[in-house]
C-alpha cells in the first residue's frame, strides 16, 4: 500500500495508512515536520493534523485552538478544530506562504473515490458540505 505524500517546496512528508501526522514548527508537537517548517514563521508551532484512515481517506484539520494564520484547504478556509477531507492534488495551505500538494489518496484497486465535494465536520459533529463555489450547508444531524 502506498503511503500519502505531501509535497512541499522543500520536500515531502509521507502519512502510512491508519498514521496521524502533526504539522508545526514545534519540535516535540511535530517531530516529523519540524525539520521542513521550522523556519517558516508563518505557521504555527501547532497548526494542523493529517490523518491517512486505514481505508485510504485522507483528512486535514486544523487545531482546535486555532493557527495564527489559519489553514485553507485548495480555496476554502478551515475552521479551527473541524476536519476536510483531502483528495488527489490538493493543495494545504499552512498560513499565508507554506503549501503542500496531497498525493496518494485511494490509489489501491477497488478503492472509490468520493465526488470533488468537500465535507468538513466540527467539534459537535454536525457535518458541513461544501462545493467547489465555496457555499455551504448544513446536514441533519
Amino acid at each position: 500500500m502506498r503511503p500519502l505524500r505531501l509535497v512541499f517546496d522543500g520536500g515531502h512528508l509521507d502519512v502510512a495508512r491508519g498514521e496521524e501526522l502533526r504539522l508545526g514548527r514545534s519540535r516535540g508537537w511535530a517531530p516529523r515536520a519540524y525539520r521542513l517548517l521550522a523556519d517558516e514563521t508563518s505557521v504555527s508551532a501547532r497548526h494542523a493534523t493529517v490523518v491517512h484512515t486505514p481505508d485510504g481517506a485522507s483528512w486535514v484539520t486544523e487545531v482546535p485552538q486555532g493557527a495564527s494564520n489559519g489553514t485553507r484547504l485548495n480555496d476554502r478556509v478551515l475552521r479551527p478544530g473541524s476536519r476536510a477531507r483531502m483528495h488527489d492534488d490538493d493543495r494545504v495551505w499552512l498560513g499565508p506562504r507554506v503549501s503542500f500538494t496531497v498525493h496518494g489518496v485511494g490509489r489501491e484497486t477497488g478503492e472509490a473515490r468520493e465526488p470533488r465535494e468537500a465535507r468538513e465536520t466540527g467539534e459537535s459533529g454536525e457535518t458541513r458540505e461544501t462545493g467547489e463555489a465555496g457555499g455551504t450547508r448544513e446536514k441533519g444531524g
